[in-house]
């Protein structure tokens, strides 16, 4: 006579442990998860952003057109051909906030910076002006790196800035860094994200450029 082997089985009750277990594991974990995920894809697109503005203003310095000056008279389609239309919906300006969501954006998306200009993946280009210090004005560009139908429309969340340096003839990153310092800007222009003010987060770009974990931080 063959002797049949049983194989160990779980129990029913085993088998709704198990599935328990790895249910309420999945529930901590999915945030974490997709927490890294949106952090890395705002990431990429805030790098991709930078390598946009920063090609664009090698071509205008070639092709010798004086950006502050363009700006300064309003020429902002002259700027804007530089760019490939994303042919995205234009967002109204009042409609962004500083860093901490507790005021309406001020200067780059509101009062100083004009003419919204749709980019490819459905970003948004802002040109403007902002007086840095003291009888110094500076062009700046602002990108909506997730277009402004995709919240949350925030300074230094996804939304950052660029100032225009003729001397370095590129796109400096606002923020901490050694130009700011050296041109003595305002605080809100170097500081991130800054005192509760209408500026808060307009300084955060360079912060957001180099640290590879700023997104994973922001305050929810």
């Amino acid at each position: 006579m063959k002797l049949i082997n049983l194989k160990p089985a779980f129990t029913l009750a085993e088998a709704l442990i198990t599935i328990g277990i790895i249910g309420i594991v999945a529930a901590i974990a999915t945030p974490g998860v997709i927490t890294k995920l949106k952090s890395n894809k705002l990431r990429a697109k805030l790098q991709k952003a930078n390598t946009v503005l920063q090609q664009a203003t090698t071509m205008m310095i070639s092709d010798g057109l004086d950006i502050d000056e363009t700006i300064n008279q309003g020429n902002y389609q002259i700027i804007q051909s530089y760019f490939k239309n994303g042919e995205c919906k234009i967002p109204t300006l009042n409609r962004y906030t500083n860093y901490s969501g507790t005021a309406p954006a001020g200067h780059a998306a509101k009062t100083r910076l004009l003419s919204p200009y749709c980019l490819s993946d459905g970003m948004v280009l802002l040109i403007g002006q902002i007086d840095s210090s003291s009888w110094v004005t500076n062009s700046i560009f602002a990108v909506d790196i997730n277009g402004w139908e995709n919240k949350p429309d925030k300074y230094g969340h996804d939304v950052f800035a660029w100032v225009y340096a003729p001397d370095r003839q590129m796109l400096v990153p606002l923020g901490e860094n050694d130009y700011t310092t050296k041109n003595k800007f305002y605080g809100y222009f170097s500081k991130c994200p800054g005192g509760d003010w209408a500026e808060q987060g307009i300084a955060c770009t360079d912060k957001a450029l180099n640290d590879k974990n700023y997104f994973e931080n922001l305050p929810k």
